[in-house]
């Protein structure tokens, strides 16, 4: 899936910076729109058979369910420290892709083109990212391989508020993004397979979607947090000091058990904090 969704990103951003040259700004998001009605028609075209609903309990509500499901994640120590650090790289990356768009168009002088080939760099990077986890899980561990692709996330931003505008800067940033994509698609199938093995059966669907929704509630506010920072110190300062927050993710995992998860099985780690008493 993560290959899949990379390969997409790769030729879609390519595309887009195509359309821009060939057509413009408004006639590209006009085929921009109506992709959606493709993948609208497609997934109606899909068939399958009915399932049987999973068995509830009795008396048990939406609300009560979703509870459970953020019980589970904030009393399971491995599962807490994956969806908090999961959150912080969703945040300080909304914030990032807020600004660094208009920073490399306005202030580094970039064309639409290659702003689209440099995102699709990153593309590259993520089926590269998508590929290589599960060898390197099986040799190292979840827990440093998770931490070394969080380390790199701040290393490959470095490029992007130290170079200036001509073909060296967008090489160096198209570099970057391609090892931030990869690293990030390495994480992401990887924190995902660790949650997955540890959440109970009946707690699969509730456990992911609650990481998520912790993880990705927050990017509005980051993207308004950027724009205020942006328009009040600037994009380039602003941009620094994004990139230095990519360091808290690391941090957050690197306190956390998952750090002992080179030696130590998933499965082994799946004991729950109990409630503190009232």
């Amino acid at each position: 899936m993560g290959a899949g969704n990379s390969l997409a990103d790769l030729i879609g951003t390519n595309s887009g910076g195509a359309l821009v040259m060939a057509l413009g700004a408004a006639r590209a998001i006009t085929v921009d729109a109506a992709s959606y009605l493709a993948s609208a028609l497609l997934l109606w075209r899909i068939r399958h058979h009915e399932e049987p609903p999973p068995p509830r309990k009795a008396g048990t509500s939406q609300w009560a369910e979703i509870r459970e499901g953020l019980t589970y994640t904030l009393r399971t120590p491995v599962v807490r420290s994956i969806v908090l650090s999961n959150t912080a790289t969703s945040f300080v990356l909304a914030a990032s892709s807020a600004l660094w768009s208009l920073y490399l168009l306005r202030e580094l002088h970039w064309s639409p083109a290659a702003l689209g080939i440099v995102m699709g760099a990153g593309g590259a990077g993520g089926i590269l990212g998508a590929l290589v986890w599960q060898p390197l899980e099986r040799r190292w561990g979840p827990g440093p391989v998770m931490l070394g692709a969080l380390s790199l996330n701040p290393l490959a931003q470095i490029p992007l508020v130290l170079v200036g505008p001509g073909l060296g800067g967008q090489i160096a940033i198209g570099i970057g993004m391609v090892i931030q994509t990869g690293a990030a698609v390495c994480h992401g199938g990887l924190q995902r397979a660790v949650r997955q093995e540890l959440a109970p059966d009946e707690l699969q669907g509730r456990a992911q979607a609650t990481g998520a929704w912790l993880a990705f509630s927050l990017r509005p506010f980051a993207a308004l947090a950027a724009g205020g920072l942006g328009t009040w110190l600037g994009l380039h300062p602003t941009l620094t000091l994004i990139t230095a927050a990519l360091v808290i993710p690391f941090l957050v995992l690197w306190n956390s058990p998952v750090r002992d998860m080179g030696t130590v099985a998933p499965a082994s780690l799946t004991v729950t904090e109990e409630p503190a008493n009232p």
